[in-house]
């Protein structure tokens, strides 16, 4: 029997985090001033809600993709059959059959909020619905993650004849002297920057249609393409620890100027921009890397909950935080109450159902491949708390 692989705590807390993270950029966008392309907009709404979406965005996919590019290399180890009948299981087919519910579920959800307030938003909803009005111009919506993932994994299992014939200690020592330098972040912010500059929107962009968009599959190809590499360091991912908050500290400041040319295109050539963008998405990338390394390297009942029950809460919040707030349109309220509110009932909602609908039944282990023992619920350690070593396996 091969020995068992070692479970990098930091990465699995990271990948949580960055999951329930959708939950606040897409409750935000509800509430944003600028009415961002969205179903529904409050008629409360602030400013402030626009960076909270704007600053989350620099950094949430990339770090995804990232760690998927790690994890893809930890899954070789295993052999690529078993690599591709695990990424088959956990991603391919998840997609197509959270697809198959959620589509015209958010789509009925969408036509409510787009008309509520007005008489028979609902029935008219449901109307489209059963005619299939809705359903025309199939999207893949918040999954298109999902879905180039599976279109990664593809080239990625062709690349491996390729991939077994590199020497891995030299990738090995360029990359840790990227991780352990806090100008590391520049080389593939260039990169990045690239991307961003041959996009329309000004930033790294997402897209939700079946054709795969050339640019965006290659800028996120090139995170996931990164986190080959960082596999090959990864019994030093403790070398992104010493220079955090310096990383940090550099990704909050080009993250404001980013925002700053972004809001005012014609003070900055569309070159600077793309720079600032990349090297706010790098610098941002490593600090969480960093950040996680530091305080999240170890088990822990919360983070490994968190991490458990966060593939669920990614497939199922969408829905949620367009008919909340759309439920919320007449209450007389600020935007960071309607905010909060629906935050706090969509996480609810979310967690309420796996714990009690997925977490032991045939769909928790669908998705997360296995189902883990009832046992007494565990106290809790808040992580920031947590008295176990953070200096790694």
């Amino acid at each position: 029997m091969p020995p068992a692989q070692p479970r990098y705590h930091a990465m699995d807390s990271l990948r949580a985090v960055m999951m329930f993270l959708g939950l606040v950029i897409h409750t935000a966008m509800s509430y944003s001033a600028f009415g961002l392309n969205w179903a529904y907009r409050d008629p409360s709404t602030h400013i402030g809600f626009d960076g909270v979406v704007f600053f989350i965005h620099i950094f949430r996919m990339p770090v995804f993709f990232v760690i998927s590019g790690f994890f893809a290399m930890l899954l070789l180890e295993r052999g690529p059959r078993r690599m591709i009948g695990n990424r088959t299981q956990r991603i391919l087919l998840p997609f197509i059959v959270a697809w198959l519910i959620l589509f015209p579920l958010t789509r009925t959800v969408d036509a409510f909020a787009g008309s509520v307030g007005e008489a028979g938003a609902l029935q008219g909803a449901v109307n489209g619905l059963l005619s299939g009005a809705i359903l025309d111009n199939p999207r893949t919506m918040h999954l298109w993650f999902l879905y180039y993932l599976s279109m990664f994994f593809v080239a990625f299992s062709l690349a491996v004849p390729i991939l077994r014939r590199i020497d891995w200690s030299r990738t090995e020592s360029f990359t840790r002297r990227l991780m352990q330098s806090s100008l590391g972040p520049l080389i593939p912010a260039l990169a990045t920057a690239v991307t961003i500059f041959f996009m329309q929107g000004r930033v790294l962009e997402v897209t939700n249609s079946f054709v795969p968009g050339p640019a965006v599959f290659v800028g996120y190809g090139f995170f996931f393409f990164c986190g080959i590499f960082l596999y090959a360091c990864r019994d030093h991912l403790d070398d992104f620890v010493p220079n955090l908050w310096t990383y940090f500290g550099a990704g909050l400041l080009f993250s404001g100027f980013f925002l700053g040319s972004y809001l005012k295109s014609e003070l900055l050539p569309a070159s600077i921009h793309a720079l600032l963008g990349g090297l706010a998405t790098w610098y941002l990338t490593f600090a969480f890397f960093g950040l996680f390394q530091r305080f999240a390297n170890h088990q822990s009942p919360f983070w490994r909950y968190l991490s458990d029950s966060s593939y669920w809460v990614y497939l199922l919040h969408l829905p949620l935080t367009v008919a909340i707030p759309a439920l919320l349109h007449n209450l007389p309220a600020s935007a960071l109450i309607k905010f909060t509110l629906t935050l706090v009932l969509t996480t609810a909602v979310c967690l309420l159902t796996y714990q009690y609908c997925v977490r032991y039944s045939f769909v928790g282990k669908f998705l997360n491949g296995r189902i883990p023992k009832r046992e007494p619920s565990p106290e809790i350690t808040p992580p920031m708390l947590a008295v176990e070593p953070v200096t790694g396996e």
